[in-house]
């Protein structure tokens, strides 16, 4: 559960920032380095955090991390 979450805050981080600093926010979020904050998001989501982010802001496929997004 607390891989999640951290995957989860480093989301919400990337969003409130508006940042593509990826090896900042996984440093920020308690990641030993971007590669595993990379492989644990793709392991949860099935994208990189870049993917996930580009996305994001223009595929409506998706709409629930949008949502997820609102949230923060």
């Amino acid at each position: 559960m607390k891989t999640y979450s951290k995957a989860e805050e480093a989301f919400a981080l990337a969003l409130k920032d508006g940042t593509d600093d990826m090896a900042g926010i996984a440093a920020d979020v308690g990641y030993s380095d971007q590669s595993h904050m990379g492989r644990q998001v793709r392991a949860q989501t099935g994208f990189t955090p870049t993917e996930l982010m580009r996305g994001l802001e223009s595929d409506e496929a998706f709409w629930s991390y949008r949502l997820m997004g609102e949230r923060y």
